[in-house]
């Protein structure tokens, strides 16, 4: 077991500094949070803002800019009356399977976040979800930063420092490691789901392929992620056919 704090690390490093100087210097990659509002043809229907009525006071949500897309839907930034500045994964939903996939992650992030607790630089912080008759928004934590892939990019040669990488991979390894004690295999690990904060700390997103699991073996059978990055194991495996989560995360 790791003890040590995921932060300690960092603050000893001496290119800490560094670390984070150039996250932040990153322009091309920093305008991912700070683009303009995209024009609304991007949305399905308008949605500038959302009135969310509920058991939590009344709140306005309003979309800033576009921040990511893929076959999920799309993720944007914005402001909250309650939360300030949040991200906004919109799912568009078409049936019945989309459905279950929302609510999945959904039921993933609050595995992370028992009760409410939130554990600083081990998730992405959930807020709340709304649910429309054609698509699902999940409110979160918005990270400010680059993903490893862009970050790596910048070095000299394309490829980080040792220091760096001890810098990045100790507080990475304590997230994995939590998130596998709260009943979570992650199942997506890959350089574009790993952020370097503006702080110069990593954090991991993407949920959507996250498993949960129960009992010590982490016997899990979803077959999400990216090809490319999945544990051998998990190509051999056939639909349906368990997997131990947290040995596929390492």
């Amino acid at each position: 077991m790791l003890a040590a704090s995921p932060r300690a690390p960092l603050a000893s490093l001496s290119n800490r500094e560094n670390l984070i100087s150039l996250t932040m210097g990153n322009k091309s990659a920093l305008n991912k949070v700070t683009a303009p509002h995209p024009p609304q043809s991007q949305l399905n229907t308008p949605l500038e803002k959302v009135t969310i009525p509920g058991t939590i006071p009344l709140q306005e949500l309003q979309l800033i800019a576009l921040i990511g897309e893929g076959g999920f839907g799309s993720v944007y930034s914005g402001i909250d009356n309650k939360y300030g500045e949040v991200a906004v994964k919109i799912c568009n939903i078409g049936d019945s399977a989309d459905v279950e996939d929302v609510a999945h992650e959904i039921s993933v992030h609050r595995k992370l976040q028992p009760r409410g607790s939130f554990k600083e630089g081990m998730h992405v912080q959930f807020y709340y979800h709304i649910e429309q008759p054609t698509r699902s928004l999940i409110v979160m934590e918005l990270i400010k930063g680059v993903d490893l892939e862009d970050y790596a990019a910048l070095r000299p040669h394309g490829r980080l420092e040792e220091s760096e990488a001890r810098a990045i991979a100790f507080p990475f390894l304590k997230a994995i490691e939590y998130f596998h004690s709260q009943g979570v295999a992650h199942l997506d690990i890959k350089p574009t789901n790993l952020l370097i904060d503006q702080n110069g700390y990593p954090r991991l997103i993407d949920y959507g392929s996250s498993a949960i699991f129960e009992g010590s073996e982490g016997l899990v059978t979803e077959q999400g992620g990216t090809d490319n990055y999945k544990a051998p194991e998990r190509h051999e495996a056939t639909t349906d056919e368990e997997f131990c989560g947290p040995a596929a995360d390492m």
